[in-house]
């Protein structure tokens, strides 16, 4: 693709084309309403597939620097997440001209790639802060999280329900006190039920809580909770599901030669 940016603008006028023709033959609906809502059909049709395009171009263009977060490079240089910033930015620039509906369609969907894939990279086990860098993660975390939903504010999404889950996360990774960080879990798991004890753990893992018996009731505290608040088994609201499509990459801490009972725990399903 020679030109990305030319191409989106192109992609966007037919949108909006199409959603004027549909609207002007509804003026003919009383007359041939069979006609009409076939055209319809076959002009939703049309505009899915225009903003899929759209949605792929832009996962392509962003995937390279997304995949980078949650790295030793991603805590010492913002080069990636401002690379992300920047093309999500000019993205929304050119959105202010697509047409309603299809513009809060376009926009909270990629509002929703954007957080699973940052989030899911903590999933990765990529890397644990060390010497208390942990602390030096959630700030940056925080920061960026602000960035990221103000932009998608901006951009009016739909999506507001996945604005927590990074300051939940943030808080985790930047407790200074391990024992502290079940007191944290509460609010993460009323918004995100479909959190799992594998999440957690990576999440804890990147924090640099690696093995241990701290580790272990951080995790069955989770178990627990979501029993209380009647959410275990329970993946909540579908289309608000976050963390259920997560894939978890189990690091290799040699827990199951020290520790065989607690660890394996972790690796089992949430009761």
């Amino acid at each position: 693709m020679e030109n990305p940016s030319l191409w989106a603008d192109y992609q966007i006028t037919y949108i909006n084309s199409f959603k004027a023709l549909k609207e002007h033959m509804e003026g003919y609906r009383e007359c041939c309403p069979t006609q009409v809502d076939h055209l319809s059909r076959e002009v939703d049709g049309l505009v899915h597939r225009l903003v899929q395009g759209l949605e792929d171009q832009f996962k392509n263009d962003v995937r390279p620097y997304l995949r980078r977060m949650m790295t030793r490079k991603w805590l010492s240089t913002d080069e990636d997440f401002q690379q992300l910033l920047s093309r999500t930015e000019k993205l929304s620039q050119r959105c202010s001209q697509m047409r309603h509906p299809y513009v809060q369609m376009f926009v909270s969907s990629l509002h929703y790639y954007v957080v699973k894939e940052y989030v899911s990279q903590l999933m990765k086990n990529n890397y644990s802060c060390k010497n208390r860098k942990h602390d030096k993660a959630a700030t940056k975390m925080r920061v960026q999280w602000d960035e990221l939903n103000d932009l998608f504010e901006e951009m009016k999404t739909t999506h507001d329900w996945l604005h927590p889950v990074g300051d939940h996360l943030s808080n985790i990774i930047g407790e200074k006190n391990k024992r502290d960080i079940k007191n944290h879990l509460k609010h993460l798991v009323a918004d995100y039920p479909d959190i799992s004890k594998k999440h957690l753990s990576a999440v804890l893992y990147f924090r640099g809580l690696v093995r241990g018996r701290e580790k272990q009731v951080i995790l069955q505290c989770l178990t627990e909770l979501k029993k209380k608040l009647g959410t275990a088994g329970n993946t909540g609201d579908k289309k608000r599901g976050l963390f259920i499509d997560m894939q978890v990459t189990i690091a290799n801490t040699n827990c199951l030669a020290n520790m065989p009972f607690s660890c394996l725990s972790s690796l089992l399903p949430d009761s």
